[in-house]
This record gives C-alpha cells, sequence and structure tokens, in this order.
C-alpha cells in the first residue's frame, strides 16, 4: 500500500526556526492562584475545585513542568492545512492531529456548539453594575487579572455568591484568556458570572481552544513570541503518545461521546482495574464510579462535615482523626489517603455487590480491606518460618485468616463464600511501605497475582 501523501510543511526540513527564547504566556499567574486560595473559605475553594471548571485548579496543584521547546519544535513542524483551527503537526513520521476534539479530550471541558458564543445576550443588571463597582471595573469592560486579585484581597466580608464569582472570574482570566496580567477581558463574556450555574455551565472549553488557537495563527515563530489561553495542552497533546500526560489524572468526562474501537470501548473513565471489575457495556445498567458528583449530596455530606468543631482550623491544625481533617483528605491531594479511606471504598464494593451482584463482572469476585495485606505483612515471616507437612500443607497461617476464608467478615455484609469453591479471584489494596497504595488481583484458579 502507498504511503498516503502529506501537505507541505511551514517550514523546510532542517530549517526550522530555533527557539530564540522560551516561548511566554500569560496563562497560570502563580498571585492569581494564590489569590483565590487564600480569599475563599475551604468549602468555598472545594466547591470551585470540584466544578466543571475546577480542572484549571488541579493542573495548577500538580506543579506542572512547562517544555517551551517540546512546544516550539511542535509548532515548527506544522503542516500547511487549510482547516483553521486544526493543527497537524509531525512527530517524528507521523502525522498528529490537535483540534477542538483533542482539546475536549485531554481537557474534560464543556466543547458544545451554542450560537453567540463569543457574545452571549447577558443584560446589565442594577446588581451587575454594583458588583463591577466593587471590584473597580468599568461595566463596559471585563476585569483584568490584576483587578481581580486586589478584589480578592478585600473579599472577605463579601456574600458567598460574589466571592465565588470572583473565583469564577479568576479561571476565565487566568486560564481560559490567559491574557496579559493587567489587560482587560472581555465584557460579554465576564458577566456571566452573574449567574453562577450559567457561567459553570457554559461552553468554555470551546472558547478557551478559540483563544489557543486565534493567537498561534497570529505568531511568527521565527522570533520570540508570546501565546494567550491554555498553551500546556499542547504539550500534553505532543506526549500523549508516551502516555505521560499530566491533565490525564484530572480530566473528566467528554461532554460528547465518541466512536471508539471495540477495544477502546468502555463506559468509564479511570484506570483499567476498574474497568475490569464493572465492564458493563451500557451505562445505567450498573455504576459508574467515575461520574461527577451529585451537587446535591455533595452539599449534604458538606453539611455534615460542617458540625465538625474543628471544620474551620486550617488542615494543618486539624486533629488527624476529626471528621473534616478525613474528607478534606479525601477530597483534596494535601496528603495521602489512610488506611481507613481505602477501606471506606472497599466497603462500598462490598455493599454494591451484595445489593446489586449483576453490576459486577462476576459473582464470584471478593473484596479485602486493607487489614488482609497489614495481617500478611506482619506474620509473614511466622508463616515462611513454619513446617510444612508432606504435602506442603500446614504452615501456620495468621489469626482471622479462616474467617476471611469462609467469608464470615466483615459481619455487616458477610458473603458467607469461601475462597476456590465460591470465589475465584480477589481483589485488594496493599499499603507499599507506608509510601502508596497499589491494587492487586487475585485469580485462584490460575494460582496468579497482577498488582
Amino acid at each position: 500500500m502507498d504511503s498516503l501523501e502529506l501537505p507541505k510543511r511551514i517550514f523546510i526540513l532542517e530549517e526550522e526556526p530555533f527557539p530564540i527564547k522560551s516561548i511566554a504566556y500569560h496563562k497560570d499567574d502563580s498571585k492569581l492562584f494564590c489569590a483565590v486560595r487564600d480569599a475563599l473559605h475551604d468549602d468555598e475553594y472545594e466547591e470551585l475545585k470540584e466544578s466543571r471548571l475546577g480542572v484549571f485548579l488541579k493542573f495548577k496543584e500538580i506543579d506542572f513542568g512547562w517544555e517551551s521547546r517540546l512546544v516550539h519544535y511542535m509548532l515548527c513542524f506544522q503542516l500547511n492545512i487549510k482547516k483553521k483551527y486544526e493543527l497537524w503537526s509531525l512527530v517524528g513520521a507521523d502525522p498528529v492531529r490537535f483540534s477542538l476534539i483533542e482539546f475536549e479530550q485531554l481537557t474534560g471541558l464543556n466543547c458544545e456548539y451554542i450560537k453567540h458564543l463569543e457574545n452571549p445576550r447577558c443584560e446589565v443588571t442594577n446588581e451587575m453594575a454594583s458588583f463591577w463597582e466593587r471590584i473597580g471595573v468599568y461595566v463596559d469592560a471585563g476585569p483584568s487579572s490584576e483587578q481581580i486579585i486586589r478584589a480578592l484581597k478585600r473579599c472577605q466580608e463579601w456574600s458567598r455568591d460574589d466571592r465565588m464569582r470572583l473565583g469564577y472570574l479568576a479561571i476565565f482570566s487566568g486560564f481560559i484568556e490567559g491574557r496579559k496580567y493587567s489587560s482587560a477581558t472581555r465584557a460579554s463574556l465576564a458577566r456571566l458570572v452573574m449567574d453562577l450555574e450559567r457561567f459553570e455551565n457554559y461552553p468554555w472549553g470551546r472558547v478557551a481552544f478559540k483563544v489557543l488557537m486565534d493567537s498561534l495563527r497570529a505568531k511568527d515563530f521565527t522570533k520570540s513570541y508570546t501565546v494567550d489561553g491554555f498553551i500546556q495542552v499542547l504539550q500534553e497533546a505532543r506526549r500523549l503518545a508516551k502516555k505521560d500526560s499530566a491533565l490525564a489524572a484530572i480530566r473528566g468526562r467528554s461532554e460528547r461521546d465518541r466512536k471508539l474501537a471495540p477495544s477502546q470501548q468502555s463506559p468509564f473513565q479511570g484506570n483499567s482495574t476498574a474497568k475490569l471489575i464493572i465492564p458493563n457495556t451500557k451505562v445505567g445498567h450498573g455504576y459508574d464510579p467515575f461520574a461527577l458528583p451529585d451537587k446535591q449530596l455533595t452539599k449534604a455530606l458538606m453539611d455534615h462535615v460542617k458540625k465538625d468543631p474543628n471544620w474551620r482550623k486550617s488542615f494543618d491544625r486539624k486533629p488527624k482523626r476529626c471528621l473534616s481533617y478525613w474528607y478534606q483528605v479525601i477530597r483534596t491531594p494535601l496528603a495521602w489517603l489512610m488506611d481507613t479511606h481505602m477501606d471506606a471504598y472497599i466497603n462500598v464494593l462490598r455493599l454494591r455487590q451484595r445489593n446489586n451482584p449483576n453490576h459486577f463482572r462476576s459473582e464470584r469476585i471478593y473484596f479485602l480491606d486493607h487489614l488482609f495485606s497489614r495481617m500478611w505483612r506482619d506474620k509473614y515471616g511466622e508463616f515462611k518460618s513454619s513446617e510444612p507437612d508432606h504435602n506442603g500443607l500446614g504452615r501456620r497461617l495468621p489469626g482471622g485468616s479462616w474467617d476471611l476464608y469462609a467469608g464470615i467478615v466483615p459481619t455487616f455484609c458477610a458473603s458467607n463464600k469461601t475462597w476456590d469453591v465460591d470465589i475465584d479471584e480477589i481483589y485488594a489494596s496493599v499499603n507499599f511501605q507506608n509510601d502508596h497504595w497499589i491494587a492487586i488481583w487475585i485469580s485462584i484458579p490460575k494460582r496468579h497475582i497482577v498488582v
């Protein structure tokens, strides 16, 4: 089969412009991010981070490493194509596309089409005029990052909604528009923040993609240049083939369904272990462990957590055993998950399996909490040193092993199923040297363990 003839490159081979300096960008201003974190209360910041725009805050928290030259070479290895909002670049001998589809896939942002995307209808009300005045901006303009930072430093006595508006505007200014620190944002889009729900659900992915592509199309790569918008996503697109994506761990589900190859089809985002345990082909037949949280349930949970007397304390000052510390660890990457966090999710799986066994890949699977791995880690020396009989059996087992083997424990959801008789597969979490958690899959019939 003849190879496909590709469009010409924008630069001749081996005559690509050498990067004079690192590519500059206005996005991801550290002062802006810190101001948001300091101004919002803990529950407000968590709500902002768990919103549909929270991917930007999560991205900031992972301390992403910017590799300017990698992106520069990707831009200089472009193919000369006619489509305005697609970028094709050679990676080796293979063409790689960057379009709205790839942008949505990497970020998980809402990229749906709507009319009048950049000029939505938004009435200027007295409430809007008053809020604009409070942040020190003329009503006909959009706030700059500089003005938002100043407002964040004096918003402690403002209403919760107004503080949340500032948080959303910071994301809009610093990440989506990503322009110069002192440059005004577009008022037509910034005004949407007066309706918090509308602002959160707006197709900001399409807006951010257009900002980035318009900026790239206007640059002269033979000189020093500064790019507006969320340019780091280009670096992730380049690395996607190497499976080295920082955004992959924090992206949300795509807004549009895609046609995937049969080997790729799965209703769930996440790791292969979860897909293996719950391999439903129809979303809704089982449940989606990676679905976005229900806002009403999240509010009910936060109302419960706020009853903790230590709720208002900073994370470092909370007692390790208090309720709010436990939930804050599991909701934010501030500390390693504890044994109780792992056991809580294992117990959720146990209860779901008992109530709806058809949701799982088999009824012959069993879930173990951390006590199993701790017990074997502590007692393995005794087991190894004990003498077996002539059949290789009779070694000393840790106390409680029989209860696990017979499915007697835990008592609140005992399965009463015996391993190797009623159970073929076991899933467990293992604490590795108090450094990180790993998942193991034990196949009893195959006598095989997958880590």
